[in-house]
């Protein structure tokens, strides 16, 4: 027989089993020349390779449903007046929270979902789309109260300063006036990305309601400077104790591996998914003119779609490499911030300029994937990552520290020299200078030399080591 763990070595596995056959059976040898008919009869072009599109048809049709433990979740979630859900990304947070608002639409109830992300909101729409739930974001749930107050609009200025603090006020206000309307029940949805004090607020107005909170503390991102953690909403709860996810249903296999070597659990995590190596590649990249073009193209080619793609970056598309953001807006492949897309889910993820991100954000990123996941770091800004955990892995593949050295050598001050006159000046014994007459100054060698954050690759010259400048005529 063949199942799911030979797909990774099957051509292997299928002549085992061929040979095995052929000794009970006494098959005797068909001869090389009946072989080639039959493979040219029977098959002769498929060569057995997985392709992409249908990998991401697969993935999205099951591992992206509810499992029966992701259903007893969902039964717990409608018996209990308050509970906190806690998880890894990909254990079905959402998914249970989708289903339970659908649940509880069925049983009568007007529910009321709150999420801080303005794409995560339109994805709960969406699943709920056919329900009279309503989901709002925070900031789009102040403005609804303070338009109720009939408080003037405000202008872009106004607004961002507004959104800090003011915006919880007409909550307040209106809450306190009775002027919103009144649901059943309250889910909230990433809630470690709102302040403590928006979900005291929330907490109140729902107080002898159904609460439903959902809660991820692995993606709090540094500028956030005001998360709400884990305890806090215990303890504004009632001290009730968060119950937690540890199966990791959406990620592949590798890239959950992947995030355990930069963050531990304290809490024991599995996955049902298989280890397939080819669904994480981390990429040390020189120059974006051709990265992009050829690893969406080869990806094309086994039948993803632009659809399926997202591509991921610190500041979404407007500081993208000229030729990456060229690239993007001809394919028509949607392009979003990490901070974004923190919720949301792509079969393929693409991360560009990894190297600005932090080790958070590249955390979240990675998470983002249901099928594949690749991250490009730019080689000549490695020095300026502010990712460590990541970059410490990425630096040591062979390929990368390939990539590494021929930059080396390219960027070294003597092959990028080689084409200038020098003259050494040699009556001077103290220090020594050459003259670079198409320069038209003076050069000294530096002998400074320093790794890479810490890897074992050599620095990337030009800045630490050969011959600097020292003194323009």
């Amino acid at each position: 027989m063949l199942d799911m763990t030979d797909m990774p070595s099957l051509g292997r596995r299928v002549i085992e089993i061929m040979t095995y056959w052929a000794k009970e059976l006494n098959i005797r040898p068909l001869g090389e020349q009946k072989v080639a008919e039959l493979v040219k009869a029977l098959c002769p072009d498929f060569d057995g390779t997985p392709q992409w599109g249908l990998k991401v048809l697969y993935d999205n049709h099951f591992w992206l449903r509810l499992t029966p433990e992701q259903i007893a979740v969902t039964n717990r979630l409608l018996s209990i007046q308050k509970i906190i859900v806690t998880g890894w990304p990909g254990t079905g947070k959402t998914l249970i929270g989708v289903e339970a608002a659908r649940r509880f639409h069925k049983a009568g109830c007007k529910v009321l979902v709150v999420t801080y992300n303005t794409l995560l909101s339109e994805y709960w729409d969406k699943q709920l789309d056919g329900t009279d739930c309503t989901v709002l974001t925070w900031l789009k749930l102040c403005r609804i109260a303070r338009s109720k107050l009939n408080i003037p609009t405000l202008d872009e200025d106004q607004f961002r300063e507004w959104r800090k603090e003011e915006c919880a006020q007409d909550l307040s206000s209106a809450l306190d006036a009775g002027l919103l309307s009144q649901y059943d029940v309250l889910i909230l949805d990433e809630a470690q990305a709102l302040r403590p004090s928006w979900c005291v607020l929330l907490f109140k107005w729902f107080e002898k309601k159904k609460v439903a909170v959902f809660c991820d503390e692995t993606q709090v991102f540094p500028f956030e400077q005001e998360p709400t953690t884990l305890a806090s909403l215990g303890s504004m709860l009632g001290g009730i104790v968060p119950f937690h996810m540890s199966v990791v249903m959406r990620m592949p296999r590798a890239v959950t591996d992947r995030l355990l070597e930069v963050r531990e659990s304290q809490i024991q995590l599995s996955t049902p998914r298989m280890l397939e190596a080819d669904t994480v590649r981390e990429m040390v990249v020189d120059g974006w003119d051709d990265v992009l073009p050829t690893v969406v193209g080869t990806l094309f080619e086994q039948g993803v779609t632009p659809s399926d793609i997202t591509v991921l970056a610190k500041y979404g598309r407007y500081r993208l490499p000229k030729s990456v953001f060229d690239f993007v807006v001809e394919q028509d492949i949607p392009v979003e911030t990490v901070a974004r897309f923190r919720g949301m889910e792509s079969p393929i993820v693409l991360i560009v300029s990894a190297e600005d991100l932090t080790d958070t954000e590249l955390f979240c990123a990675y998470s983002r994937a249901t099928t594949n996941c690749m991250s490009f770091f730019s080689a000549e800004r490695l020095q300026l990552s502010a990712a460590g955990r990541f970059l410490e892995k990425v630096l040591t593949e062979a390929t990368n520290q390939s990539v590494l050295s021929h930059i080396q050598h390219r960027l070294h001050p003597q092959t990028m020299l080689a084409a200038h006159k020098t003259k050494k000046l040699t009556n001077v014994k103290t220090i020594s200078l050459s003259w670079c007459y198409s320069m038209r100054c003076w050069f000294l060698p530096s002998v400074t030399h320093r790794s890479i954050l810490g890897a074992s690759v050599h620095p990337i010259p030009g800045r630490e080591t050969g011959n600097v400048p020292l003194l323009r005529r």
